[in-house]
């Protein structure tokens, strides 16, 4: 129930800075992403050196599948949540150099927040 509620979390609070992008360049969006993702790769890295005290693993294992609750396990699904998330925007603001995206970046970069955030969440809800 974690997991999904993460997804529809990622959706509510990426999507209408993804449609801001439409109206303004897109730069503290990108940067924010790109910040957070860096963030997540130091901590799990961190974490997995067991640098971190056990109560911080084990808060961040709660929020994870059960292949990534096994002792000596990588956390990865929040990086690659993150990271779908903001590729279709990041990859937006370098093809367009920078600027303003217009209506149709602007759906390319939801793409990663749409198939994630809304098609992940049904397909766990859903599927097997």
């Amino acid at each position: 129930m974690v997991r999904k509620t993460f997804h529809v979390l990622a959706f509510v609070l990426f999507l209408p800075g993804i449609i801001n992008a439409h109206f303004n360049r897109p730069r503290l969006m990108v940067f924010a992403f790109n910040c957070v993702s860096v963030a997540l790769i130091l901590i799990e890295a961190l974490r997995f050196s067991q640098l971190l005290p056990h109560n911080f693993s084990m808060w961040f294992k709660r929020m994870s599948d059960g292949r990534e609750k096994e002792p000596g396990t990588l956390i990865a699904t929040h990086i690659y949540l993150l990271i779908g998330c903001a590729f279709p925007l990041c990859a937006s603001f370098i093809l367009t150099g920078g600027s303003v995206l217009t209506a149709e970046w602007t759906l390319w970069s939801c793409a990663g927040i749409v198939f994630l955030g809304i098609g992940d969440t049904c397909a766990a809800v859903l599927g097997k």
